[in-house]
């Protein structure tokens, strides 16, 4: 099957149509993206008691251990991403 003027159509269904301009990696980042918005929103969703009370400890600690616990939280979100790949 050829698409006019983009040549032979290479895997993808007509529910994920290929798009040649995207990268591979920015529809990972996209994707990526989009499953912190399902598990976040859905925490939320589930469990808003839980989540207000999670906000109030946060929020209680100082910039300092918030800021470490974040750079951990990123480097192993860097880590995992990298065993992965």
């Amino acid at each position: 099957m050829t698409r006019p003027g983009l040549g032979p159509v290479q895997g993808g269904s007509a529910a994920a149509p290929n798009h040649p301009a995207m990268s591979d990696g920015l529809t990972a980042f996209l994707t990526a993206i989009g499953l912190i918005f399902v598990i976040e929103g859905g925490l939320y969703a589930l469990f808003p008691e839980a989540m207000r009370r999670s906000i109030a400890r946060v929020l209680a600690q100082p910039s300092g251990r918030i800021r470490a616990i974040g750079m951990g939280a990123a480097l192993a979100g860097l880590l995992l991403v990298w065993l992965v790949n």
